[in-house]
């Protein structure tokens, strides 16, 4: 996006630093992958496709931003001009209901939505998944845990929703506490949680001490 600038230097008006492309970094080293980063592109389809094809020639391609259904949401027809076949596009999750997913010969390629914490939780849910079972792990897919809610929880019914918490462990149980949040695109509030509380799309109010599940990325 034409918005976003590298970290370090001035941030003009209208502009804003480029969170995902350090947190996905880091959580692909953190998974034992060096990955090579492609930088910033523009919202400009010749530039984009540029960037593209060179990601194509590598097993696996992220895109971070620009596939959702805006003006200069570009990724999906780039793509597709590109010769990558669409497996989906969208899931009903909230966040990350834009995630894409395509494959072009042996490369398989996700588009990620450019919230923060939309980009963290569908590389949490989907791409660790996919990178775990590419590697030849025997669990590869998200390992939720049981906790109970220390307190009510309202959330819009119809997609199941992944929301931030505190966790602590009291007596052999883990207690949840949700974060405060603003949404998508409130970067503070991911940094204040421990995991994600996994509420269900036909769940739209849960009691004080319910048990729910729950995914972290710490040690707990």
């Amino acid at each position: 996006g034409g918005e976003i600038v590298v970290p370090g230097e001035r941030l003009g008006k209208n502009k804003i630093y480029n969170s995902n492309g350090p947190m996905l970094e880091a959580l692909l080293k953190s998974d034992g992958i060096c990955p090579y980063l492609l930088g910033i592109a523009k919202d400009n389809k010749e530039e984009l496709k540029k960037k593209i094809r060179i990601g194509l020639q590598s097993d696996i391609l992220l895109i971070s931003g620009g596939v959702s259904m805006g003006d200069y949401d570009l990724v999906p027809e780039a793509l597709r001009s590109l010769g990558v076949q669409k497996i989906f596009h969208k899931v009903n999750i909230k966040p990350g209901k834009p995630l894409f997913f395509g494959v072009k010969d042996k490369t398989i390629v996700f588009g990620v939505p450019g919230n923060p914490v939309s980009n963290f939780v569908t590389y949490l849910i989907f791409i660790r998944a996919s990178l775990y079972k590419a590697m030849g792990y025997a669990r590869f897919g998200i390992q939720p845990k049981e906790g109970i809610l220390m307190t009510e929880f309202c959330s819009k019914a119809g997609r199941k929703h992944f929301v931030p918490i505190e966790i602590k462990k009291e007596k052999n149980q883990y207690c949840l506490k949700p974060v405060s949040s603003h949404g998508s695109a409130d970067i503070l509030s991911l940094s204040r949680a421990d995991g994600f509380m996994i509420v269900g799309a036909d769940q739209p109010a849960l009691r004080k001490k319910s048990k729910v599940n729950f995914v972290t990325w710490k040690k707990i």
